[in-house]
């Protein structure tokens, strides 16, 4: 896993763009995000720090950076570390990423994404626990 996370923030992978058709496209990201909002915003410890925040906007960036992610696109949103850094300090911890991931499996199982890919998806995305959490 050496490089991935470095790879989600500044350049995109061939193998990504693979992952990303293989997932299904943009359909299915469509449909992992709004699977992974409703959960988040179901889920008691998670939405507060869904608070305050503009919904729609927040689902364009991370729809923009799950594509940056799997290759689809440029990614040039804010850096991993800048905006997670509120959240942090409002107590965002590991507790919080474990439950994120394990909804973002669920919601990409509803939209019928193969395992295998799925299983691709969350390695990226546990490769930016350290970003995400603002750790060394």
């Amino acid at each position: 896993m050496t490089g991935t996370s470095a790879q989600a923030d500044t350049e995109g992978s061939t193998d990504m763009e693979t992952l990303l058709e293989r997932m299904g496209g943009a359909s299915a990201v469509i449909e992992t995000l709004e699977g992974l909002h409703g959960r988040m915003q179901a889920d008691g410890e998670l939405a507060p720090f869904l608070e305050g925040i503009d919904l729609e906007v927040w689902a364009g960036k991370q729809f923009d950076f799950l594509g940056r992610v799997l290759g689809a696109s440029e990614y040039d949103g804010p850096r991993l570390r800048a905006s997670h850094k509120r959240l942090v300090e409002h107590g965002l911890s590991d507790r919080h990423f474990d439950a994120t991931l394990g909804y973002l499996r669920a919601a990409m199982a509803d939209a019928e994404v193969p395992s295998d890919c799925i299983d691709e998806v969350i390695e990226v995305f546990e490769s930016t626990r350290a970003d995400v959490l603002c750790r060394q």
